[in-house]
């Protein structure tokens, strides 16, 4: 079984079912209000487990009811809280995410102070061992880089997910300079079109350009992902291009499909061992379930991305 170590965005999340998305002076009515265990990081590591992976998560919480509610949401959805630590009087990080009928999403994000003040200190010496997959997303950026450098000595694979666009991770902690070296000792970068183009310093976006450029700069083994929502995903290894599509399924929710498709590539990907072009395609029907579902996160079992691969009719 392969282990993964997953630090960066763990939060709660207050999902807010809106008609439409705000605008400046505008109004928009409240259908439905949802708190959610949430954040990248965290998801992405439920999406592995609910395919059988070894899953632990990183982090830092308050001692309110939010960061009850996390720590007991991770054990009920199969991951490892071991590494889970506790701020006393901290304010535990969390969203509140507004989504549309259509789909469409948008993310407000209170930081709190359990993440922002998380050290390499407080980590255990022998937090990687056993560990195969480091997963990262940069948020807790010292905790992350440290994370990072360790199992670059340890040849573990170092997965870095962009999640947000550079230029805003400097709110988070994160600096230019702390972001580069992570992509630089990644084994695979994975990126949203926003952030791919961030990294590839591009004005326009041409996805095959960006993802080119980012692979060229920073020379990942197992190549660069650029998910592209609607329009599937495209991956990049230095001498060959793959596309795949999306799934054509009743969107009712797109919040976190990222991550689970993250979490469907690893799985097919490092713990199956399946090839790049196998595992891109079983990542885009584990992100199909999620976008079935409300809510920030998604346990899709194997067969289930399977019957989703099997029954849908989609062009590669």
């Amino acid at each position: 079984m392969t282990t993964i170590l997953s630090s960066g965005s763990i939060a709660m999340d207050v999902v807010l079912n809106s008609s439409d998305l705000p605008i400046n002076d505008g109004f928009a009515l409240i259908n439905k209000e949802e708190i959610f265990p949430g954040g990248s990081s965290a998801n992405v590591c439920v999406s592995a487990a609910g395919f059988g992976m070894d899953t632990y998560q990183v982090g830092k919480v308050g001692t309110d009811e939010i960061g009850d509610l996390f720590k007991s949401s991770l054990v009920e959805d199969g991951v490892n809280k071991k590494y889970i630590y506790t701020k006393e009087g901290g304010i535990t990080t969390h969203t509140y995410i507004v989504t549309t009928p259509d789909g469409r999403h948008t993310i407000f994000a209170n930081m709190g102070d359990c993440l922002p003040s998380f050290e390499p200190s407080e980590l255990p010496d022998n937090i990687l061992d056993g560990i195969d997959i480091y997963f990262t997303d940069m948020f807790s950026p010292k905790v992350s880089l440290f994370l990072a450098r360790e199992a670059h000595k340890r040849n573990c694979k170092i997965i870095m997910n962009m999640q947000a666009v550079p230029s805003f991770m400097p709110l988070c902690g994160a600096s230019e300079e702390m972001i580069h070296e992570v992509l630089s000792l990644s084994s695979m970068i994975i990126g949203g079109k926003d952030a791919i183009l961030e990294i590839a310093r591009s004005c326009e976006f041409d996805p095959i350009d960006a993802v080119k450029t980012v692979y060229e700069t920073y020379k990942p083994d197992d190549g660069v992902v650029c998910t592209l929502g609607s329009e599937g995903a495209i991956w990049f290894g230095g001498q060959s291009f793959i596309k795949v599509d999306s799934y054509d399924v009743n969107v009712v929710d797109t919040t976190g499909a990222g991550d689970c498709f993250i979490g469907g590539l690893l799985y097919s990907l490092y713990d199956k061992g399946n090839s790049i072009s196998d595992s891109l395609k079983f990542a885009s029907a584990s992100a199909a379930i999620k976008c079935m579902k409300y809510g920030p996160r998604s346990i899709a079992s194997y067969d289930e991305v399977m019957a989703i691969e099997g029954s849908l009719n989609r062009t590669l």
